[in-house]
């Protein structure tokens, strides 16, 4: 048995007869995204990322989406560009 850290998922790896097993009670699967596969996921300039995160919450601007930092990088959740972008969904 043995700890793995593969990007964003942790869990108890067993191998067995050449056989992996993952074992947890409950494994969520997050998919960390640099700044530039941020960018181009949610179709916006990674300038527009770098700018909301300096900037914050501003009046009249589109707020950015929530990133992590974890010394000098930045990561973005692949689950919270999606809320992101349905929290800024307009239907005219």
């Amino acid at each position: 048995m043995m700890m793995a850290m593969f990007g964003c998922v942790t869990g108890v790896i067993d191998v067995q007869d050449n056989a992996v097993l993952i074992r947890s009670k409950r494994l969520l699967v997050r998919r960390c995204l640099t700044e530039k596969e941020a960018a181009a996921y949610i179709g916006m300039s990674c300038s527009f990322l770098r700018q909301s995160r300096m900037n914050g919450k501003r009046h009249n601007r589109t707020p950015g989406p929530p990133f992590i930092k974890i010394g000098r990088r930045i990561h973005y959740l692949e689950h919270d560009l999606d809320a992101w972008l349905d929290e800024n969904r307009h239907v005219d």
